[in-house]
């Protein structure tokens, strides 16, 4: 039977618990807010299933995207409505069209975030947008075998290593699976996210939440919440919410994100989507600041449905594009740095006192902000350097 003794090797992807003939596998929440697998012992029969998919007892390859896109969602609302240039949305729409099915996060009643799927172009919405939480997959590595097994065309998307995790847990390959994951900075505590919705004490019940909302631009973008009286939103460059502000100082992220296994394309997904973000010094002309999606194709089958897709595309295979795919989305290849307060965080957090707490083991010092401004000086000399040896010559906004 499956056995956790270090947090740091359960990324909570569900694979065991979906496997389990006898079902004897539940998930229990920690003290953190994070899901890990118990198991039944008196309903166990010993089969080992479930060591068997776990993504952390067999080895993960690295990989290299056999080609890099940037894409935009034809349709503009979508687009306005998406965290970067709504390429999900398209290929959802081109599964449904297939009379297929889609796998994606989603709300719940009470705001989490959990797994579900939609056979219809407007479940499609319940998955657009980025969800800073993370998910619960429930019997979703199920349901998905259950129509595959029906050729029955599915998509799932989740985060690389609950990709993995499926992959795992179906111990074969599929000609009728798409899989879709993103490019991830890490997994926040969902139980950090319902004291901070908490902690807001609205005036009515919340009826919409966007991390991303674009009201100001993509790359300004907002974390937006409406209620039926009220609508709060918290900009990421001026009054960014403490949750947000947590998240990006990895406060309170899933401890396995701070050494993840899916790292490099290793989660075997056949394509990977992420913002953009310097697209302006790659084609000024395909930028408007309401967002852009750069897809990475891992498999000869992304690279086809690719092609059926009915977007905005083009194919950025320069040595210079392709150092700019890696050099700003660099949690392609590294894990999270832990914050040096997490621990100390988490054991005084309360609905209370959370905002305070965030706001104090957010603060840089001089020493870090000094680091972090070094840093972000050479990331940006070493795309200059790379712009120009390539002779092209950068189109920096004022």
């Amino acid at each position: 039977m499956i056995k956790i003794t270090n947090k740091n090797n359960c990324c909570g992807c569900g694979a065991c618990l979906n496997v389990c003939p006898k079902q004897c596998i539940s998930y229990k929440e920690d003290e953190e807010g994070f899901l890990y697998p118990t198991v039944n012992a008196n309903d166990c029969i010993d089969c080992n299933l479930c060591n068997k998919v776990c993504p952390y007892n067999s080895e993960t390859i690295p990989r290299k995207p056999i080609d890099i896109y940037a894409a935009k969602n034809k349709d503009e609302q979508i687009r306005l409505n998406s965290s970067s240039g709504g390429f999900f949305s398209a290929l959802a729409e081109y599964v449904i069209n297939q009379r297929g099915i889609v796998f994606g996060a989603q709300f719940d009643e009470k705001w989490n975030v959990i797994h579900s799927y939609t056979d219809n172009k407007k479940g499609i919405s319940l998955y657009r947008g980025s969800k800073y939480a993370q998910s619960n997959t429930l019997h979703t590595y199920q349901e998905a075998k259950s129509f595959l097994e029906k050729n029955i065309l599915v998509l799932y998307t989740g985060t690389p290593c609950q990709i993995l995790g499926l992959k795992k847990f179906l111990r074969k390959d599929y000609s009728n699976l798409i899989t879709v994951d993103f490019v991830c900075h890490g997994v926040p505590s969902p139980k950090i996210w319902q004291l901070y919705i908490k902690n807001l004490s609205l005036d009515a019940p919340i009826n919409y939440i966007s991390f991303r909302d674009k009201q100001k631009g993509w790359r300004n973008y907002t974390l937006y919440i409406q209620t039926r009286f009220s609508n709060l939103k918290f900009n990421t460059n001026e009054n960014q919410s403490p949750y947000m502000k947590g998240f990006l100082n990895e406060l309170y992220l899933r401890p396995s994100c701070h050494n993840c296994i899916a790292k490099n394309f290793s989660s075997n997904s056949d394509l990977t989507i992420a913002d953009y973000w310097w697209i302006q010094n790659i084609k000024p002309e395909f930028d408007d600041d309401k967002g852009v999606s750069l897809v990475y194709v891992n498999t000869t089958k992304g690279n086809h449905i690719l092609t059926e897709l009915n977007i905005d595309k083009f194919e950025t295979n320069s040595e210079k594009d392709i150092s700019s795919a890696y050099l700003y989305q660099g949690a392609v290849t590294q894990s999270a740095i832990p914050n040096p307060h997490r621990k100390q965080f988490f054991s005084l957090v309360t609905s209370a006192n959370m905002n305070h707490l965030i706001l104090d083991f957010t603060k840089p010092s001089l020493p870090q902000r000094i680091k972090l401004l070094g840093k972000r000086i050479l990331r940006k000399s070493r795309f200059l350097n790379s712009l120009y040896k390539n002779h092209i010559k950068p189109n920096i906004r004022k």
